[in-house]
């Protein structure tokens, strides 16, 4: 497979990838106490981004954690 291929293939779970670092971040500059105050909204956003990322990569391991739940 070229570069050019594989960059396609991986620049939306890297894109996804990049999504999960900026709310990390977020989550660390609003503090303690506002990301307290927010958590669940934050882990819902959480959880999100991470079974996006795994659908884009394609292993569908946050779809079976899901149904499992």
């Amino acid at each position: 497979m070229s570069d050019a291929a594989r960059a396609s293939v991986w620049s939306p779970a890297a894109a996804k990838m990049d999504q999960i670092k900026d709310l990390y971040l977020t989550a660390e500059a609003i503090g303690e106490d506002a990301l307290g105050q927010n958590f669940d909204l934050v882990s819902d956003r959480q959880r999100q981004l991470i079974r996006e990322y795994f659908n884009e990569i394609g292993t569908g391991r946050a779809d079976s954690h899901d149904a499992a739940s």
